[in-house]
């Protein structure tokens, strides 16, 4: 009997120890990958203003042709 009971023990630490090691990996994942899609929503929004700024300047470039055309013709 004692002997059936310290199998099923170490049976039991071995599936605990099993689900820890495995929700470690998770957890783990699960750290590196808010890092991640923080980093890249930053990194869109930055883009995204840098993009409008481009957008900005151009269009005050293509008025300033439009005005000084003008005032030639």
């Amino acid at each position: 009997m004692e002997k059936d009971l310290n199998i099923l023990q170490k049976s039991i630490n071995l599936h605990v120890n099993d689900i820890k090691r495995i929700q470690g990996a998770v957890s783990s994942l699960a750290i590196k990958k808010g890092n991640i899609c923080d980093e890249l929503r930053r990194q869109k929004v930055m883009a995204k203003r840098t993009q409008e700024q481009i957008n900005k300047s151009k269009a005050a470039e293509n008025e300033n042709t439009s005005n000084t055309d003008a005032t030639k013709g």
